[in-house]
């Protein structure tokens, strides 16, 4: 029979291993068990975990541990020192949650610390106590007994802080890898050596009282979020047996520390909480983590090994090497476990068996990205059962973390130098694995192509079923990522052996899913996409799998993926004749307005910027920096640009300049985005807060200025770290979402707050009429901004949207200038509107918001196809409206209403057009190549 094993112990709780035959967390049926004391029996009950804690025994004491079907144990618990009770010391229970209460209970808290002696216990007894923070010591027991609760206080009046670093200079309070001053957690340690917590008592974060999650990524007061539990520099750590719930942020954060156990632990927040991992060990030697039920808002485990800073700091940086998680179930996190971000000193030795993972978007995930430098290397997972996961698998070299995370550097697929900035991931071995209700992808490996990944070894990988449910979503963060639904397999730049895995015969949904990873011919270095295998026979287990071309037979496999430069050769709409009508139309183009910065010159660079990132062609960035050099000085000065004018539309253009910076490094196109940023600084706004559309139409709000503006702000507060001003473009495009919203779904082309306009209901402030193509700037808006800050983007208003904009799609798979009137005499069908919807929905749908992509595609399909015609000798793009606004302009007066919009001149050629189609064309790019995979 199996032997009971003692997992982690204290003076007066105990953690024990019941093994089982295929028992993970849970035991299934229950075992009865008992425990005596000099031969009586002393307690009893069901296990339903195998890691089974017990609490309330005796310090010194012999105990014997017996149940069904296993070999009893006998145990010693340690001796205890004494016994020091927080009550008296003056510790108030169920007290008003007041700066006053916790002072004094924190005070009694730290005369009970000061009281204990060595390897003695304070005891928290049963009672609801607010506290502010306590630092623990070493070589003492924190005990909550039950219905002890020890919460902190919903003010943050008063709480301390830790310093980046300490006294020593090493590294102390710290945010995502880096010293940086943060609030001290409520219970917090630093270079504590044998220091316990046990008990079944409950350690109450106040995340959910406080307002700690309302500024996730911001600082109060110079400091950042606490962590719930917060060990630094400890040794010689137990955690057993309590609940821990609603952190500020990171719930348990051990810090450099070494030989630390945690067992039979319970973890929880909700699921929307920012930031709210489970466990995240880091630059931490020799952990352990049992028998945890986790349930939080963000990843349920993340190890971790810090940072490098902005220019390279790594003088913190320490290793974090054998982490064992045995036993755990992991509930509804972001990932199960996972690897980095942050691991620039490098992760080895994790070991992940026996656990359950639940609705978790990932089982084991593994993301880094150019910058991080480190390695992460074996890493094992074997024996786990995996329910309703996204994707189950996934490490991604290009994660889009921090404010430059979507910068051309850290997003190239091309090979970047090698140095010391270059992260790692080497053998990765997966075994034992049953994956049931599967969303997205079985395995997704995104490696730099400097620096391949692998070996990644997947080996009798069970794949039972699929979620009839899911819908498609990319299944790493990393820019150019297709969604997918149901996929298998792929990767990109990483080795990877797959032999032996099984397919339930029940999977009837589509084709059987991959297992297989093969290479793609004519792959986008800046496109991950699905390489998908071939179907499997779907009983019992599969054959070996094979590289596309190559050898097949016994034994498994390796493949060393690849890519190069995607050509559009696929699309449909004569597609060779529409890139190279974009081609040839950038080659004459003049700028708009003779030379000045304007918006149109910026619809163009937004599409060539896009066509460069999805084909990877060199000609569309050579188009680009010709056009915007002979307008941007060295000293980052924008020609004809005057600031003075509070022109919206005069931003849009700057969203090119990221790109410019990235691919060249050169200083003055961030100085010009920084001319662009100071007018938003100073920018007049309605009293609701949104900008005013131009100093020329004050108080107006006009769908145009929502794409001209807010996506470039977002860019900016990423590439600087001003996290207020992503908030602050986050709240004028709610806000402009209620003041324009208008019928079918739909939206309205204008709101004056002032009601001064004509133009403008008396009521609602708004104009009459919904403009197809002010609809379609709303719509590229949206979809631009959930890829630039995903999830928290308004993702119900825009898939609302969209649904409204494909119910007003004509047979001919085109807009009508005025949405919303069917009776309009005279509407026409408009190119610019359909070319902006066609990307958005595409975009849309490659993101994995919904299901567009079939209507994106016939709106393109429609343009290359129909629209695209010969006149006077060369081909043009037709049909497009030439300008249309409200109120005067150049002894006009334009009401607004639908017989308005049909008296603007239509053109051949506009930017307003081209720049859309051509931002379409990228998509399709990107569609296709996802289709071919598959």
């Amino acid at each position: 029979m199996p032997q009971i094993r003692l997992a982690a112990r204290s003076p007066r709780s105990v953690a024990l291993c019941l093994p089982q035959p295929g028992a993970r967390f849970a035991l299934s049926p229950a075992l009865p068990w008992q425990l005596l004391r000099d031969g009586v029996p002393v307690a009893g009950g069901t296990a339903d975990r195998v890691i089974l804690p017990l609490h309330d025994l005796a310090p010194a004491t012999t105990y014997r541990i017996e149940a069904e079907g296993c070999d009893p144990l006998d145990l010693t618990t340690p001796a205890c020192a004494g016994l020091v009770d927080i009550r008296d010391h003056g510790a108030l229970a169920d007290a008003p949650d007041t700066p006053e209460t916790a002072r004094a209970n924190a005070r009694a808290l730290e005369a009970a610390i000061a009281a204990v002696p060595h390897d003695g216990t304070v005891l928290v007894p049963a009672g609801h106590y607010i506290a502010s923070p306590v630092a623990l010591r070493g070589h003492m027991t924190l005990h909550l007994a039950a219905g002890a609760v020890l919460a902190a206080p919903a003010s943050r009046a008063g709480w301390p802080t830790l310093p980046a670093r300490g006294a020593s200079g090493g590294m102390l309070g710290s945010w995502e890898g880096l010293p940086e001053t943060c609030f001290a957690a409520p219970l917090h340690a630093v270079e504590a050596e044998g220091l316990t917590i046990s008990g079944p008592g409950l350690l109450d974060g106040g995340g959910d009282r406080g307002d700690w999650w309302t500024w996730p990524k911001e600082t109060r007061e110079g400091a950042r979020r606490p962590r719930g539990l917060h060990l630094v520099d400890c040794r010689d750590v137990t955690l057993l047996g309590f609940t821990i719930r609603n952190a500020p942020s990171w719930t348990i954060h051990p810090q450099g520390c070494a030989r630390l156990t945690a067992a039979a632990l319970r973890i929880e927040a909700p699921h929307d909480s920012p930031n709210t991992d489970g466990f995240n060990p880091e630059m931490c030697e020799d952990v352990e983590i049992l028998g945890t039920h986790f349930s939080v808002g963000d990843d349920c485990i993340a190890i971790k090994a810090g940072k490098r800073g902005a220019s390279g700091e790594a003088d913190h940086l320490r290793p974090t090497a054998r982490v064992a998680v045995r036993h755990c179930l992991m509930e509804r996190g972001h990932g199960g476990v996972v690897i980095g971000s942050e691991m620039s000193g490098g992760v080895t030795d994790v070991t992940v068996e026996a656990c359950e993972m639940r609705g978790t978007d990932r089982g084991l995930r593994i993301k880094t990205r150019r910058g991080r430098g480190g390695t992460v290397d074996r890493v094992t997972m074997r024996d786990v059962v995996m329910d309703g996961v996204l994707t189950a698998f996934t490490a991604n070299g290009h994660y889009f973390c921090d404010p430059d995370g979507h910068a051309d550097w850290v997003q190239d697929r091309a090979p970047a130098p090698v140095s010391k900035l270059t992260p790692r991931v080497g053998r990765i071995e997966v075994s034992g694995v049953t994956v049931s209700n599967l969303s997205h992808a079985l395995g997704a490996f995104l490696g730099l192509a400097e620096a391949p990944f692998g070996p990644i070894l997947l080996d009798g990988v069970k794949l039972m079923s699929h979620d009839p449910g899911a819908h498609p979503e990319p299944p790493l963060m990393a820019d150019g990522v297709a969604a997918l639904r149901h996929a298998g397999i792929f990767a990109e730049n990483t080795e990877v052996d797959a032999p032996d895995h099984e397919v339930s015969p029940d999977l009837s949904e589509g084709p059987a899913p991959d297992r297989r990873v093969g290479a793609s011919a004519g792959r986008d270095p800046g496109t991950l996409s699905n390489s998908h295998m071939p179907p499997i026979e779907p009983a019992g287990p599969a054959s070996k799998s094979a590289r596309p071309g190559g050898r097949s037979g016994a034994g498994p496999a390796r493949f060393a993926l690849e890519s190069g430069p995607r050509s559009p050769s696929h699309h449909h709409g004569d597609p060779m004749r529409a890139f190279d009508y974009f081609d040839a139309f950038a080659t004459r183009y003049r700028h708009y307005k003779g030379g000045s910065w304007c918006y149109e010159d910026g619809c163009i660079y937004r599409g060539l910027v896009l066509l460069r990132r999805a084909t990877g062609e060199t000609r569309w960035f050579d188009h680009l920096k010709r056009l915007t050099d002979a307008q941007i000085a060295s000293d980052g000065t924008l020609s004809g640009y005057d600031p003075d004018e509070f022109n919206i539309d005069h931003i849009l253009a700057g969203r090119c300049l990221f790109h410019l910076a990235d691919r060249t490094g050169d200083a003055r196109y961030m100085k010009a985005a920084g001319h662009l940023a100071g007018q938003l600084a100073c920018h007049p706004r309605t009293e609701a807060g949104n900008y005013w559309h131009k100093k020329r139409y004050p108080q107006q709000v006009w769908l145009d200025g929502l794409y001209m503006g807010l996506p470039f702000q977002i860019e900016y507060a990423q590439r600087t770290g001003d996290a207020a001003l992503i908030d602050d473009a986050l709240g004028q495009l709610t806000r402009a979402l209620e003041l324009t919203r208008g019928p079918a779904g739909l939206f309205v082309h204008g709101y004056d707050a002032a009601r001064a306009q004509d133009w403008a209901d008396a009521e609602t402030g708004q104009s009459p009429a919904v403009w197809g193509r002010a609809v379609g700037w709303l719509a590229m808006a949206l979809v631009d901004i959930a890829a630039l800050v995903p999830g928290r983007a308004p993702l119900g208003e825009t898939r609302a949207l969209l649904d409204a904009v494909i119910a007003q799609q004509q047979a001919s798979g085109l807009w009508p200038q005025v949405l919303a009137a069917p009776d309009l005499a005279g509407n026409y069908e408009e190119s610019s509107a359909s070319a902006m919807f066609a990307y958005a929905l595409m975009a849309a749908d490659r993101q994995g918001i919904g299901g567009y992509g079939p209507a994106g595609r016939r709106a393109w399909e429609a343009l290359a196809g129909t629209r695209l015609e010969e006149i006077d000798g060369r081909v043009q793009l037709t049909r497009i409206c030439h300008v249309a606004g409200l109120g005067g302009f150049e002894g006009n007066y334009r009401d607004g209403t639908p017989g308005y919009y049909l008296r603007e001149p239509i053109v051949a050629d506009d930017a307003k057009g081209v720049g859309p189609l051509m931002m379409a064309g990228a998509e399709m790019v990107l569609a296709d190549s996802a289709a071919e995979a598959v």
